[in-house]
């Protein structure tokens, strides 16, 4: 066999195995030529709520904490040494209650003091005295009734307004003058009872003047029964005469023209002598000597009647209830009068001190209402109280890195709180009622600020409408027109993409993903391509 011969055989056999692998691919084809191969199906699902009637709060977040709504100051009563300290910070105590107490020893050095300074002060007033003054005596032994002038008063005006000084009752009797009816007999000598206040006296009449309808009736006189009161009369039958004011019936008015009224010597109802002191006065010329000193001495008169009482009970005491504050007292310090010492924080009246963010400042104002929420571990329930913004701060400040504004807050009730309590709270910045609300996931904002919401008709029929938007909370916003209650509208879109190979009328799932997105379709990626593109 030649060479030629045997190589044809071994080319028959590769033709052949060429031709069975083009068969088995032509087989594989003919399913594709007839509409078989690879495709991708799209699905979209939508998850609806139901656009309902409601009130809808437009709020701001915050946290705070109980304060005091007031805080009384406790001042040292005097100066001096502290004794004891009765207190800590941080006690509660009633109104009262003992704070600290002053050494007694320090308050007898400085009363001692006092005495010190009003004997030199005398010593000043008595040169002063002598230097250019006079000293009225009584003309004439008397009763004194009446004492119109007063230490530091001008002589001269308390003369001129009065007739004197002082006035001396000289004959031991008193007048009562009486206007007579026409038709009463009355006669000098007549005896009279004088009603004045509780007391009945025996009196008789004095004078009698018919034409003039006037009669005067005297009765004696006595320290107890005073001048310028009104005296009832009546005669020896019992009937009424008439009634009239009181004077002396032979005064001594002690008058004086110049100078200023230093002391004075008596008193209304003592019994003076001829030649007895009544008053002192001095010059004119010394009268911004004489006030000043006379000051000083009623100044320290006055001090040193008050420091011997506080020496009975040296306590310093709280003028409040409430909790010890900003205590600064110590065994063995010397304080200082009307210094603070410590304060008093009221626990029956609270406030709430809020940080809102520099952000959202702007929205707060004062009239504002909030809703408080702490935390109660014990009962393992929180507890809501309301408030009304009543102080929002001018100026920011820091807290854990970040800026923030003071807010006050007013508590209606605070009953069972305590300072420092902490606590979330909402401020309410705007509330409307009867709103058409939809969740927040709902409402689809556009590229140019237009805002929509994707509306489900059923059998996955929706579309979306153009609204208007009022108050938004953290979930939920108003719409103003656009929506009705009832409509169910469309909060999430989940997209799924399968692709099934199909092979001899056979289909295989070779991949298949899903993406979700809020909103309604009109706001997947594809729909917003469409939009743009048409």
């Amino acid at each position: 066999m030649t060479e030629s011969g045997e190589k044809r055989p071994a080319l028959q056999k590769r033709w052949l195995v060429l031709g069975a692998i083009l068969l088995v691919a032509l087989i594989f084809l003919i399913p594709f030529i007839q509409g078989g191969g690879a495709r991708v199906d799209t699905t979209v699902e939508v998850d609806t709520e139901t656009a309902v009637t409601g009130t809808i709060r437009e709020t701001v977040s915050a946290s705070g904490n109980v304060q005091s709504a007031s805080s009384e100051p406790v001042t040292a009563t005097y100066s001096g040494v502290i004794a004891s300290v009765d207190v800590s910070e941080g006690d509660v105590v009633e109104a009262g209650d003992v704070l600290a107490t002053y050494d007694t020893d320090d308050l007898t050095a400085q009363i001692e003091s006092l005495l010190d300074q009003l004997e030199a002060l005398d010593a000043q007033l008595a040169e002063t005295e002598q230097g250019g003054g006079a000293q009225l005596t009584a003309e004439t032994a008397g009763l004194v009734k009446a004492i119109y002038a007063d230490r530091g008063d001008l002589a001269k005006e308390v003369t001129a307004a009065y007739g004197g000084l002082l006035e001396l009752s000289t004959d031991g009797l008193l007048r009562v003058e009486l206007t007579l009816g026409e038709d009463v007999d009355l006669r000098a000598g007549d005896a009279v009872t004088v009603t004045l206040g509780d007391e009945e006296i025996e009196g008789s009449v004095d004078s009698v003047n018919a034409e003039a309808g006037v009669a005067v009736v005297t009765f004696p006189d006595s320290a107890s029964r005073p001048i310028g009161e009104t005296a009832a009369v009546t005669g020896a039958d019992g009937a009424a005469l008439g009634s009239g004011t009181v004077a002396s019936n032979s005064p001594a008015l002690i008058a004086w023209e110049s100078g200023i009224v230093s002391a004075i010597l008596v008193a209304v109802g003592d019994e003076v002598a001829e030649g007895d002191p009544l008053v002192r006065c001095v010059d004119e010329t010394y009268d911004e000597t004489w006030s000043s000193l006379t000051e000083q001495r009623e100044s320290l008169a006055a001090e040193l009647y008050r420091l011997r009482q506080f020496r009975e009970k040296p306590e310093l005491t709280a003028k409040a209830s409430g909790i010890v504050t900003d205590l600064t007292l110590t065994v063995g310090q010397t304080v200082e009068a009307e210094a603070q010492v410590c304060s008093i924080t009221s626990t029956s009246s609270f406030q709430v001190q809020l940080l809102v963010s520099e952000q959202e400042i702007k929205q707060v104002q004062a009239g504002q209402d909030a809703e408080l929420t702490f935390a109660n571990e014990a009962d393992e329930v929180d507890a809501t109280y309301t408030g009304q913004v009543t102080e929002v701060a001018d100026t920011a400040g820091d807290s854990d890195d970040e800026t923030v504004c003071a807010v006050t807050v007013s508590l209606e009730n605070a009953q069972g709180l305590q300072v420092g309590d902490a606590c979330d709270a909402v401020i309410i910045l705007d509330e409307a009622e009867n709103a058409v609300l939809i969740p927040i996931q709902a409402l689809t904002i556009q590229s140019d600020g237009t805002r929509s919401v994707e509306i489900a008709y059923g059998d996955g029929l929706t579309s979306a409408v153009s609204v208007e938007v009022g108050l938004t909370s953290q979930d939920q916003v108003q719409i103003l027109w656009g929506v009705e209650a009832g409509d169910e509208v469309v909060v999430a879109s989940r997209v799924t993409e399968t692709t099934v190979f199909t092979f001899f009328n056979h289909e295989w799932v070779i991949d298949q993903s899903e993406s979700e997105y809020q909103g309604g379709v009109s706001s997947l990626p594809e729909a917003e391509d469409e939009a743009g593109d048409s």
